[in-house]
């Protein structure tokens, strides 16, 4: 096993890949046949996914309750090892076992551990006041407690730690965690006190319901992702406790005093007991796994290597709310000619075949996008959307995401990159995915897929990738790629593992080739050298002709790069770059570049773009074509609500609109792209001004005031000595403004 196939380094089990892997041959094989028996694969796909991750979740428990139940059956009397003995050997033995074949990460044996802690104590209490009683003897125990009982709790932990990864859980409206902290501390307390004093029992489970009761929770199956209130969740898993704890009561691992003249069924009202521990649960498995949001780019969520890979059916990610409204321009003879029109195509490796082959029969082609950030930019979307645009005119597209080339990073002209981890690696691939599936279609004969390339590499050892693909490379080739060479020349040189950067991404095209029967590779120009690898490898290994269409480095017309604001990118994230931030980068666009933004960027027809063109030309200061371009791609990246936020939080900053109809994230996001000022309550106007940089002096704040130039909040401050008071915040901000365009942001501890 390689170090990338290991468990810790992709946080997935060599059985767990193995199910992964099947369930993605079996529906690549059934998207090749008929799109209804493929649907009803799918969905048969997904449930026996469903069970078998659910076996494996309840593993170490079902290895338990096989123990209890053989040797209840067939544990001779008066064994020289007592039967509590040898329960609690077996079960030692299935723990180490589990680690030591890695069927367990050291991640989950920790909550494990957490578990035999604090079930152990709570043995030791009940078991003291009778609660329930432990039959036989033996010397492997805490006083009338078998060691075995921990392992019974750490089934339970071992089930909810192993489901979390397993079902790559997220959270909507999840409580703070202190709050669900205090909760289970007040559970866990009542299951001592209640033989003492009034049993809160109840008004506990009304707590439950109260502060859970909002959350939902978001599970992927395989390829499917559903959802169910958490509480549903919680009520399923106890109602299965219940089940275990039955067949371990018959199997007299231990009895309830309803129980000594006889089995009998537990009480149906332990159910309240189950759910409770339930959060106890819950609450350790979350100081160690955090819940996670269903925002892709939130810290700390990390996604192992059985990600989404091979993504089919059904379409686990919500589409851009525009994809299904975007049509290309039919006034064009042939998507050939509109991308040419739009300025996509700068380099291509044969445009008359290219023109017969994407108007003709639908092809399936790919683009790449390697995580080297936890965010796509807008270099990124120029691709997304030219994918788009193909799969409009009736094209199949691949939406690969890196795995495996993420981990190594294409040559950068100038350095060497530093290298992720393959933990921050694994987080990227899941981020960029959800991103990625946002611009394409999911629906129809030609829905999108995504893929992985960890999938195919991972498993390749590198004897395999020397012969059968290092065979086909020529060292003097590629050494004359622009980047390889650049890097040559300089002082830095280059590593052997960028230097074979352009056999992995050509290994993709050819997996591609091979699998789905890719004929067309997108990217930027500036990547020519390793689209052409792939072209060239395919020749040379199967004998194919296959193509490649690099599009242009977009540029402003001074010369700078685009996408670039104050030297930082502009990323698709909202968590990265605010929606406002975002609508404004547009809204700024040069009148000599936004017709060509418009091209590119939208999908408004060639007539529409043409008038916005006239506009242009005849009144530039009305900047309609700014505007247009602005929401378009606004709305297409961050959706409607969140680009009409960004427009009422621009209006409202120049006294266009109302401050208070804007909630306090849009505000703060918009003052925070703004000079801004951090300051206590009943600050000096005066002041303020010049920690925001409004004015250089006292004395020029106070001239700025005796003009009638200083606006707070859109209102006219009329005094020298005015201060910030309560009444002039909204959500503890405030919006400072000298003249008509100079605008600060102010923020009240």
């Amino acid at each position: 096993m390689t170090d990338e196939q290991r468990p810790e380094h992709t946080g997935a089990t060599p059985l767990e890949r193995f199910i992964e892997d099947r369930a993605r041959r079996i529906l690549d094989h059934a998207a090749t046949g008929r799109p209804r028996r493929s649907r009803i694969t799918g969905w048969l796909v997904e449930l026996a996914v469903f069970t078998l991750k659910q076996g494996w979740a309840c593993v170490f428990g079902a290895a338990m309750l096989m123990v209890l139940f053989a040797t209840a059956l067939w544990y001779p009397d008066g064994a020289a090892l007592e039967r509590n003995d040898f329960i609690t050997l077996a079960a030692v033995a299935i723990q180490a076992l589990m680690v030591v074949f890695r069927l367990e990460t050291l991640r989950e044996l920790r909550v494990i551990i957490l578990f035999h802690i604090v079930g152990t104590g709570m043995e030791l209490f009940k078991t003291s006041v009778g609660s329930w009683i432990y039959e036989g003897d033996g010397v492997l125990h805490l006083l009338n407690v078998p060691l075995y009982s921990g392992f019974m709790y750490a089934s339970v932990g071992s089930y909810l730690v192993r489901v979390y990864r397993l079902f790559d859980l997220r959270f909507e409206r999840y409580p703070r965690r202190w709050i669900t902290a205090i909760l289970a501390v007040l559970i866990y307390v009542n299951f001592f006190s209640h033989h003492y004093i009034w049993d809160a029992r109840w008004v506990l489970v009304l707590g439950v319901l109260v502060i859970f009761g909002p959350c939902m929770m978001h599970f992927r199956i395989f390829r499917a992702r559903l959802r169910m209130p958490l509480v549903v969740a919680f009520t399923l898993v106890a109602l299965f406790i219940w089940v275990a704890e039955n067949i371990a009561t018959w199997s007299r691992a231990w009895s309830y005093p309803n129980q000594e003249d006889g089995w009998e069924l537990v009480s149906i009202a332990k159910l309240g007991s189950w759910l409770l521990l339930m959060i106890i649960s819950v609450v350790l498995v979350a100081w160690v796994y955090p819940p996670r949001g269903l925002d892709a780019a939130a810290p700390g969520a990390v996604r192992g290597a059985e990600g989404r890979a091979g993504h089919w059916y059904p379409d686990p990610v919500p589409a851009s709310e525009s994809v299904n409204t975007q049509r290309n321009d039919d006034s064009f003879d042939g998507i050939w000619a509109e991308l040419q029109w739009r300025g996509l195509v700068q380099i291509s490796t044969d445009p008359v075949e290219l023109e017969k082959l994407l108007d003709g029969p639908p092809i399936t082609y790919y683009c790449g996008f390697d995580p080297t950030a936890p965010s796509l930019h807008l270099g990124n979307l120029v691709q997304l959307l030219l994918m788009r645009r193909l799969q409009l005119a009736g094209h199949k597209p691949l939406g690969l995401v890196g795995g495996s080339t993420g981990l190594i990073g294409d040559p950068r002209p100038t350095a060497e990159r530093t290298l992720n981890t393959k933990d921050t690696v694994a987080e990227w691939v899941g981020y960029l995915q959800e991103q990625v599936a946002k611009f394409l279609s999911f629906e129809g004969e030609n829905a999108a897929r995504l893929v992985n390339n960890l999938d195919w590499t991972a498993p390749m050892s590198a004897i395999d990738f020397l012969r059968d693909i290092g065979k086909h490379y020529r060292v003097g080739t590629m050494l004359k790629k622009d980047a390889v060479s650049s890097r040559l020349n300089s002082s830095e040189g280059i590593s052997y593992a960028e230097f074979s950067y352009q056999i992995l991404q050509g290994l993709d095209y050819l997996e591609l080739y091979r699998s789905y029967d890719c004929v067309l590779q997108t990217g930027g120009s500036d990547q020519w050298g390793n689209l052409t690898s792939g072209t060239e490898l395919v020749r040379k290994a199967e004998g194919a002709t296959v193509h490649a269409i690099g599009t242009p480095l977009i540029t402003n017309t001074d010369g700078t790069k685009f996408g670039k604001s104050e030297g930082n990118a502009i990323w698709l994230d909202a968590s990265m770059c605010s929606s406002y931030a975002f609508y404004q980068f547009w809204l700024n666009t040069d009148d000599a570049d936004v017709i060509e933004r418009l091209k590119v960027f939208t999908f408004l027809s060639r007539a529409q773009i043409d008038e916005l063109a006239d506009a242009v030309a005849a009144e530039p200061f009305k900047r309609e074509a700014q505007r247009r371009l602005a929401l378009e791609v606004s709305t297409l990246v961050h959706g409607k609500a969140a680009t009409d936020a960004a427009i009422a939080a621009s209006a409202a900053l120049f006294g266009q609109g109302e401050l208070t109809g804007l909630d306090a994230a849009t505000l703060e996001a918009a003052l925070r792209e703004l000079p801004n000022t951090t300051t206590g309550p009943d600050a000096l106007v005066t002041q303020l001004l010049v920690d925001t940089g409004l004015t250089a002096s006292l004395g020029e704040s106070r001239r700025a005031i005796g003009q009638g130039g200083v606006y707070l909040n859109n209102m006219p401050v009329e005094s020298s000595d005015a201060v910030l008071e309560p009444a002039d915040l909204h959500h503890g901000m405030a919006v400072l403004r000298r003249g008509k365009k100079s605008l600060a942001g102010v923020f009240v501890e």
